[in-house]
């Protein structure tokens, strides 16, 4: 059995994130639910209804994981997920539907935040915290195998039978859990004892904005990512429906997510050479700019694949930049709560925008409702671009110094 250790949590994380990650139905669910008899309105409701759950529970699981740690939220994490692909697979009404995804933003919160704090701390425990950006480029590489192995196996499973790709997710899920048990819970985290936990939330929220609101810059970091995010996934789910009412099976579109999963495992290769040749104020000017062009293009095949592609490897390196810059400038204690602030970003983000692109699906047909979420998301490119300028001299300054 291997010895539960520091130096093995990063080795052991690796494993988990891959079995965790290697999700045979993400890119699924949306034509699962249509399958079962839903809307392009009601799928949107579906994922509105997960980030609103996100939006209110994000800070405080992230809260959770910095009082009892971060491997104790993980488990919770990976527990809640079993459950919520178990509703999904037996659901037969939009309201079991709403559970099961009400219960999936529980498990993504108990994850989300804790799983790079738990990484970033584990360094700290070895004194090596230098190789963290390197750790985050690995991490992604994992991720995206993950998901590449993901969604061409369960492409294939779905065309045979939905239920396939669902029974052997929970299988492969349930193993994981095992990886998971044999990491080792980070130090230097505070168990509260005499305090009510509630109060402890409550410090955490006022410290956490705290921060926040005194560094500017973050929130530009945070902003840039969870808002080009939310369009890719948003693209990303619905583009399933679209390419299957273009005539495409789902293995063939398994195919074509197995490429823009690619480009992610060498967004991942090449992050820590992209980030030191551009530097961060170039990496926010590019990153942005090439996503939105990506955007333009999703709607028309063959360049939808390509453009899916390349929102994928920009999407990859704003990630790992930011989560690199959170990790530099903010204290452990709170690390998996800022985190979580950013992903409620992303929830608040995704909450408007999914409806609304599946409303314009439903009404005018999803070509039309991607191509009004690129108009728009250039717009908020420009408005974006007019402050990155204005604070340009304060970003590259912050950027010597790390």
């Amino acid at each position: 059995m291997i010895k539960r250790s520091y130096k093995n949590n990063i080795f052991l994380n690796y494993i988990y994130e891959f079995l965790l990650n290697r999700n045979f139905v993400q890119a699924l669910w949306p034509t699962y639910l249509v399958f079962r008899g839903m809307s392009l309105i009601e799928v949107g409701v579906c994922e509105s209804v997960f980030h609103l759950t996100s939006l209110f529970f994000e800070t405080p699981t992230g809260a959770i994981a910095d009082v009892f740690g971060r491997r104790f939220s993980r488990i919770i994490g990976l527990l809640l997920k079993v459950v919520s692909i178990v509703m999904l697979l037996f659901t037969h009404t939009f309201f079991m539907a709403i559970i099961a995804f009400i219960v999936s933003a529980l498990s993504y919160n108990m994850e989300s935040g804790s799983d790079t704090a738990f990484v970033y701390d584990s360094l700290l425990e070895n004194n090596e915290e230098k190789k963290f950006t390197k750790v985050q480029g690995y991490r992604e590489v994992v991720l995206q195998v993950a998901g590449l192995v993901g969604v061409a196996i369960g492409g294939i499973l779905a065309d045979i039978k939905y239920e396939y790709a669902y029974g052997i997710e929970i299988a492969v899920l349930a193993i994981s859990l095992i990886f998971l048990l044999l990491m080792k819970e980070v130090k230097g985290r505070k168990i509260i004892q005499k305090e009510r936990f509630s109060k402890k939330i409550a410090d955490q929220y006022k410290i956490s904005f705290m921060v926040i609101k005194n560094n500017k810059i973050l929130l530009v970091y945070i902003f840039t990512l969870q808002f080009f995010s939310a369009s890719i996934t948003a693209s990303f789910f619905y583009l399933t429906n679209y390419w299957q009412s273009l005539g495409y099976s789902l293995s063939i579109i398994s195919l074509f997510l197995v490429i823009e999963s690619l480009a992610g495992i060498i967004a991942g290769i090449i992050v820590s050479k992209v980030m030191a040749k551009l530097g961060k104020f170039k990496l926010l000017l590019y990153m942005p700019m090439l996503i939105c062009l990506g955007l333009i293009c999703l709607p028309f095949m063959p360049l939808s694949v390509i453009a899916l592609s390349i929102m994928s490897f920009c999407e990859s390196i704003l990630y790992v930049a930011m989560t690199k810059y959170i990790n530099d400038f903010i204290e452990s204690e709170y690390r998996a709560t800022i985190l979580s602030f950013s992903s409620m970003v992303f929830s608040v983000i995704m909450i408007i925008v999914f409806p609304i692109v599946g409303l314009l699906g439903e009404s005018f047909g999803l070509k039309t409702g991607f191509l009004i979420l690129a108009l728009f998301t250039v717009i908020v490119y420009l408005v974006y671009l007019f402050f990155l300028m204005k604070g340009k001299n304060k970003i590259k300054e912050i950027d010597e110094k790390i």
